[in-house]
């Protein structure tokens, strides 16, 4: 995560200040630019140059007792002593293609340039093939740097690709950097340099920042043996002693800041893309959430229908094709053992068609467990009495409440089937009927129970991982400003805002 990445590199940068480091200062610029040969003329050293693109890798210079060259590993951080021939063509092209890149040189030399506390760092040259990116080595040293100075060949500059280059420096370095305009041989007429100098004051002077000179550069010829700095050797030196100190603390300070601010810019439009995120999600979920809901209450409407529908026809069949079905069959049991003959046929008719309603119910809806309504009807019809054959009907309560004779009802039978069928019809049928009743709205009843109570809408573990993710980031966001509150006490203890600008190399 970039919000992590760049709290540790702020802290790294807080911690930067408690130790007691040189100041780095990087040479960068394309190649043929004469960064080698500017080391040369600075320091008195002999580093290999050429006309074609010739370090290619990075090599730093510092102070040392006597004069010796270490090769060091990147990923091991191995060490080894080497010649200064081996050395040369490590960071020539001879080596160029052989997977050196991963090394290092250090030139340790007794210089009283670097025993004032200096590093000088020489970076690979950019060709123009690199798009107007930096290397990526390139880069990275230019970010770690204190102090950056970029060289251009007076002839190519002010170029579209130069002026990229520029404004990637100055982002990079936050503006602690000067210019060198190089090889100064090539203009041959004073037209030609004061053309020169027109062009560097317009370009140069949206760069750089106050304390080193906005816009500050040199123009210099840094050939071995026709060395000429124009004051550049005494500014630098005068930077050394007077504000090394301010820029080795300040520097890495305003380069945390710069980084905080990028990552704020980022993240603040992050956050606002997640938390987007998550209430677009929300709005999907509780959609869904609404349908699944309108979708189960319509199911459910149409199922508890369906159960009244088969109510419905349950009380049909029971009061038309079941009687009739007695009455065709009740004929046939004679007068003797009529009543218990007579029971088994309303047995039979009555429970087959309780467990016909269960099989189909227990077909469409798997989950009505309860008594089955076939043994509902058993009981019942086991304490169901059909009436004996005999002539006084009357006395039994069968009452036909159609015919009147004399002021009172009674019915007249013409024979015991009809007081059979009557009764089963007058005390059996109720009660019946009641028991689907209750069959039914107990199923209805459980169907409404058994709903989910947490209905999902699909989209709750996005939501949950995108809430985490928008937290960690808050979290993180916490620290930012944290470390950021610490670096802007520094730097207010440092009292950068009183600094004085450099002056000009004439008035040193």
């Amino acid at each position: 995560m970039a919000v992590a990445r760049t709290v540790e590199y702020g802290r790294k940068r807080l911690e930067q200040l408690q130790q007691d480091r040189p100041l780095v200062v990087v040479l960068c610029g394309g190649f043929s630019t004469g960064k080698s040969s500017l080391i040369n003329a600075l320091l008195g050293c002999d580093l290999p140059t050429g006309v074609n693109p010739v370090t290619k890798v990075i090599t730093t210079l510092r102070y040392g007792e006597r004069q010796r060259i270490i090769l060091e590993n990147h990923a091991s951080h191995q060490q080894w002593e080497v010649s200064f021939e081996a050395a040369s063509r490590l960071i020539t092209d001879q080596l160029a293609d052989s997977g050196q890149e991963d090394m290092d040189i250090y030139f340790e030399m007794p210089s009283p340039f670097l025993k004032k506390g200096v590093v000088l760092v020489d970076t690979p040259g950019l060709g123009d093939d690199r798009e107007k990116k930096l290397d990526k080595l390139t880069r990275q040293e230019i970010h770690q740097a204190d102090f950056c100075i970029v060289t251009f060949n007076c002839t190519k500059f002010g170029t579209y690709d130069e002026r990229g280059f520029l404004g990637e420096v100055n982002e990079l370095t936050n503006g602690n950097f000067i210019s060198i305009l190089n090889c100064m041989n090539y203009l041959q007429q004073e037209e030609q340099v004061i053309d020169l100098e027109k062009r560097a004051e317009q370009i140069l002077q949206e760069y750089g920042n106050q304390r080193v000179g906005k816009g500050r550069y040199f123009m210099v010829d840094s050939r071995k043996g026709e060395v000429e700095l124009n004051g550049f050797d005494a500014w630098l030196e005068h930077l050394i002693e007077t504000e090394a100190e301010v820029i080795k603390k300040d520097t890495p300070l305003n380069m945390a800041l710069v980084e905080i601010r990028k990552v704020s810019v980022e993240s603040d439009r992050c956050i606002r893309k997640v938390w987007e995120r998550i209430n677009e999600l929300r709005q999907l979920n509780d959609k869904n959430i609404r349908e699944v809901r309108q979708k189960s209450r319509s199911t459910l409407d149409g199922m508890k229908q369906a159960l009244r529908n088969e109510l419905s026809r349950t009380n049909q069949r029971l009061t038309l094709d079941c009687i009739d079905e007695l009455r065709r069959n009740i004929r046939s049991c004679g007068v003797t053992g009529f009543s218990e003959r007579a029971k088994s046929f309303v047995s039979d008719v009555f429970v087959r068609e309780g467990d016909e309603v269960d099989e189909r119910i227990r077909k469409k809806y798997p989950q009505a467990e309860q008594e089955r309504l076939g043994d509902s009807f058993r009981r019942s019809v086991y304490y169901f009495k059909v009436p004996e054959p005999s002539f006084h009907i009357v006395e039994r309560g069968l009452f036909d409440p159609d015919r009147w004779r004399f002021g009172k009802s009674y019915r007249v039978y013409n024979n015991y089937v009809d007081a059979a069928v009557e009764a089963v019809k007058a005390r059996l049928l109720p009660k019946l009927k009641a028991i689907a009743e209750e069959y039914f709205n107990n199923i209805i009843k459980n169907l409404g129970e058994q709903q989910p109570a947490e209905i999902t809408g699909g989209y709750e573990s996005e939501i949950e991982e995108f809430s985490a993710y928008a937290d960690l980031f808050s979290e993180k966001l916490l620290d930012l400003i944290a470390v950021q509150h610490d670096i802007r006490v520094m730097k207010e203890e440092l009292g950068t805002s009183e600094w004085p600008m450099l002056h000009h190399a004439e008035n040193i």
